[in-house]
């Protein structure tokens, strides 16, 4: 999603809402568990193909030409 696409949604709800974002749990019943953001911001991803998608990178990955930096919200 382009930060532009999630302004235009944003607009449709109250600003004093809060915000939450949710994510499967990993139990084995995928329990999708919502968690409050608190933090936005730019940060370097990587993929991983331990996990099978992006994860936030680590100093090791200071120089991998993989390397991409994008809007993280936690």
């Amino acid at each position: 999603m382009k930060v532009k696409h999630l302004i235009e949604e944003l607009e449709n709800f109250d600003e004093d809402d809060e915000v939450y974002f949710s994510y499967d749990y990993g139990d084995h019943l995928h329990t999708q568990v919502a968690q409050k953001v608190t933090d936005i911001g730019y940060y370097d991803i990587i993929y991983s193909p331990y996990h099978g998608m992006y994860r936030l990178a680590k100093e090791s990955d200071v120089d991998d030409e993989d390397l991409e930096s994008v809007v993280v919200i936690f």
